[in-house]
């Protein structure tokens, strides 16, 4: 298996492992249950999970979705978002504006999110990544991403990122 994907549950949440099994049939998948109110070096920890593990796909949903958005950018790693929750950019981001490696996000959101407000996010996104996004707005989804949704996003990132892997070689 070439992929290997970290995937970061949200805030007040924990790794799901329907979901863990879903992204197992295209990747091995490293996941950890992190208390974020305990945890203050968690950026830190996932990135030296990244190091280790070789990690070259970044799977994340709301605060495991702004985690995932920089780490990605940090290790020039391709990213799939659900309703990333930014808005604390200036405790994670590590990086000066010029110095963010372009990977590729999907980015997954709820039309009906009360949380992590959709134009807020496309907003953010267009200001700090400039062209290699894609944008999924799913009407009827809220901040739950439910796993009909995962699994058909996950399906078209997978595919997507070893489409373009193939054509690099």
């Amino acid at each position: 298996m070439k992929n290997k994907t970290l995937y970061i549950h949200g805030l007040n949440s924990k790794p799901n492992l329907l979901k863990i099994n879903l992204i197992n049939i295209y990747s091995k998948v490293y996941f950890l249950h992190i208390d974020y109110s305990k945890q203050k070096d968690t950026f830190t920890l996932l990135s030296k999970l990244i190091e280790n593990k070789n990690i070259n796909c970044i799977i994340g949903s709301s605060f495991g979705g702004m985690l995932a958005y920089w780490l990605g950018k940090k290790y020039n790693i391709p990213s799939v978002l659900f309703n990333p929750a930014f808005g604390k950019e200036n405790f994670i981001n590590p990086f000066k504006k010029d110095n963010i490696n372009d990977a590729y996000n999907l980015i997954v959101l709820g039309g009906n999110d009360e949380i992590v407000i959709p134009k807020s996010v496309i907003s953010f996104i267009k200001k700090t990544n400039k062209k290699n996004y894609e944008l999924n707005i799913i009407p009827e989804m809220g901040h739950r991403i439910d796993l009909k949704n995962f699994e058909k996003v996950i399906t078209l990132f997978f595919k997507k990122i070893n489409i373009e892997k193939n054509n690099i070689h």
